[in-house]
């Protein structure tokens, strides 16, 4: 799909769920060849192919400060070109706290309106 030019002009929000696998599965761990799901690992290689204004929008209920450096910096991802929120989790769980998450430029707005424009 992504050798269909019709097909990627269409595209107009790149959504990772869960984001934090892009490092928890999709980098090798000390000692190992191999990523767990190499697939996460190669997501850049998939935004090279989209037009440069598509919105990317990172998700995930555990992404310290430190994770989401390290995922942007996988991605490629233009930091002075991006958004960041933090939404506040408060449930009975240890890891209840704030966590950062990443959108491009103007993302929030964007998403919020459902649109690119």
């Amino acid at each position: 799909m992504l050798k269909d030019h019709n097909f990627i002009k269409r595209i107009g929000f790149f959504f990772i769920d869960e984001a934090h696998f892009i490092v928890t599965a999709g980098e090798p761990k000390p000692g190992e060849k191999l990523a767990f799901r190499t697939a996460y690992g190669k997501l850049a290689e998939v935004l090279l192919q989209l037009p440069v204004d598509v919105l990317v929008a990172l998700f995930s209920a555990t992404l310290p400060q430190e994770m989401l450096q390290r995922i942007i910096k996988s991605l490629n991802l233009p930091r002075d070109l991006t958004d960041t929120f933090m939404l506040t989790t408060k449930g009975p769980w240890p890891s209840s706290e704030a966590h950062e998450g990443f959108l491009g430029p103007q993302g929030l707005f964007h998403l919020c309106r459902g649109s690119k424009d």
